[in-house]
């Protein structure tokens, strides 16, 4: 038998001084290292300056969680696409800069300079999981399974006599908003019907007139909506009186929970709304001001608050009556969950196991099928949430005319888009979105950079200029300028401080001022998470501490307050 042939010497292939292993782990990073020394971005910016920009509008890296291959994925794409355009000729921008983040800055203190900026709480769109709000474009919608419930209310107090011992009825997809109801809302302009009820399975044809009152219910329901009703909660009904609308007025009802007192044993009163329709449900809408647009509107108008009950984790505060911390079940464990958790919400859960003890729940199934708004980011389910937040308007009038809505709708019209649909995406969402929230609860972005006064959270207006001032000149000016010295704020009697240059804005993004009190040294420091007791004035003593400082001495800002929301939108 033949010996194998060795075909080794036979190949001819190129000799280089390539090693054999590539040894990226060690070798990328003093590839990077010589880049860095040798400045090679800075020499190809200088190498374009002037040439047409290319700019590549990307968001900032995801808020909560681990790092993962989508996070690679997704930024090889864009680096590609950034050298590919720097290779044929074109100008890269890079938006993590110190002189963009004053831009920044300086955008939001030009809307606060022309009171075009406003804080209060409304609900917004809230992520449980990210426990953060969420803009219009950060949200999509999902075609989902809910479960459906028809829970009854005792009417308490009726200008129509008939109807004290009632029930009225709501209907909803979001049974965790049950827990936070405080009215009830009805069409003005609606027919609504007073139904005697009896369960489908009694034999009314062999029950005497006694036994048929004695098992019978007084029921409230939109006229329109009562043969959707009856099958779907499974009863025999007859209609015995009707009403309009407009005729509940001054009708309170009670919380089914009410046995549980405080919050539970406040009166439910009847509120006009016209948001109020016969498409679905029962015709009467079961209000929470904290989780509803509509819901916060007609409220407030009738003094009901909010009451942040939930947190932003999605759980009931630990205090709360109703599925809060001290609520467990008989192995000695929390009932309540996230109001996203799918159990929770069931037929079988809490809610509805409370609410069929109490005797209120007439029905309820898991099979109700509509869209519902996520999370673009982590795909789970977003709620309304109400929370302090800032606020710009988006249909009061402009300097130079028209609002922020309009003006947005016609540079939407100008601009191209890469698929078109996209316009159309943001084109709707700016036509009918309400005021834009611009508070983020998230660990990167820049700081709403804001002085408010305690008390009533109105921002400083000379402390506006000052902060605009700066930013507007990030590389000539230090962070105060001889124009602002002495400058009153608007409505007060006190002069603004004389301002003392001491570094350059381009460091601002690590400036977080104090609050400040009367005599008070407003110090710019780094870090500081909340205001400080500072020490009392002395005679000709500046600071530079920090990366700025004012002369010590008077201050208009008394009792002021800073506050730092996240920032850089729905609801």
């Amino acid at each position: 038998m033949s010996e194998k042939r060795d075909y080794r010497d036979t190949v001819f292939l190129p000799k280089t001084d390539f090693p054999m292993k590539a040894g990226l782990p060690a070798k990328e990073p003093k590839i990077a290292a010589r880049w860095e020394e040798e400045g090679l971005y800075r020499q190809l910016r200088e190498a374009r300056a002037g040439r047409e920009t290319f700019v590549l509008h990307d968001g900032p890296p995801y808020a909560n969680g681990d790092m993962h291959i989508g996070h690679a994925l997704n930024h090889t794409l864009k680096d590609m696409v950034c050298r590919t355009q720097n290779l044929m000729g074109k100008d890269p921008y890079l938006t993590m800069q110190f002189d963009s983040e004053a831009t920044i800055v300086a955008e939001l203190m030009k809307f606060a300079e022309a009171g075009n900026l406003y804080r209060g709480s409304k609900p917004v769109m809230w992520s449980p999981v990210e426990e953060t709000a969420l803009a219009e474009a950060e949200v999509e919608y999902e075609d989902i399974t809910s479960t459906q419930i028809d829970v009854a209310f005792e009417i308490t107090e009726s200008p129509i006599p008939e109807l004290v011992g009632a029930h009225a009825v709501i209907w909803t997809t979001t049974p965790w908003t049950i827990p936070v109801n405080q009215a009830i809302a009805y069409g003005p302009e609606v027919e609504y019907s007073e139904l005697v009820v009896w369960p489908a399975e009694l034999p009314l044809e062999k029950m005497s007139r006694q036994e048929k009152l004695a098992n019978a219910a007084i029921i409230l329901v939109a006229s329109d909506l009562v043969p959707a009703f009856v099958e779907r909660v499974g009863v025999i009904a007859v209609v015995q009186r009707t009403y309009k609308g407009s005729d509940l007025a001054g009708t309170v009802a009670r919380h089914p929970m009410h046995h549980l007192g405080g919050f539970y044993a406040k009166p439910r009163p009847f509120l006009p709304g016209d948001f109020v329709t016969t498409d679905s449900g029962t015709g009467l809408v079961h209000m929470s001001p904290d989780h509803g647009e509509d819901d916060f509107l007609l409220c407030r108008a009738n003094g009901l608050e909010p009451v942040f009950a939930v947190m932003a984790d999605g759980r009931y505060r630990d205090d709360w009556e109703w599925l809060g911390a001290g609520d467990l079940d008989e192995n000695g464990k929390e009932r309540r969950r996230s109001v996203i958790n799918k159990p929770f919400n069931s037929p079988e859960g809490p809610i509805c196991s409370d609410l069929r003890e109490a005797g209120a729940l007439l029905s309820a199934s898991d099979d109700y099928q509509h869209s519902y708004p996520h999370s673009w980011r982590s795909k789970a389910k977003v709620i309304y949430r109400c929370t302090p937040q800032w606020f710009v308007p988006m249909d009061k009038e402009l300097g130079g005319g028209g609002s922020l809505r309009s003006r947005a709708m016609s540079e939407i019209e100008r601009v191209r888009f890469i698929p078109e649909k996209g316009r159309r995406r943001i084109g709707s969402m700016v036509e009918g979105r309400p005021d834009w929230v611009l508070s983020r609860q998230r660990a990167w972005g820049v700081p709403i950079t804001l002085f408010v006064k305690n008390g009533t959270g109105e921002y400083l207006q000379g402390l506006v200029r000052f902060g605009l001032h700066a930013c507007l000149h990030p590389r000539k000016r230090a962070l105060a300028g001889a124009e602002m010295a002495r400058r009153p704020l608007s409505g007060g009697q006190r002069p603004a401080p004389r301002l003392v240059p001491v570094q350059p804005a381009r460091k601002l993004r690590h400036a977080r001022p104090r609050a400040l009190r009367p005599g008070a040294d407003a110090r710019l420091h780094h870090g500081q998470r909340r205001a400080q007791d500072v020490q009392e004035p002395r005679q000709h003593d500046r600071s530079a501490q920090g990366h700025g400082a004012v002369r010590r001495g008077h201050h208009p800002a008394v009792g002021a307050q800073r506050r730092f929301d996240r920032g850089p939108p729905h609801r």
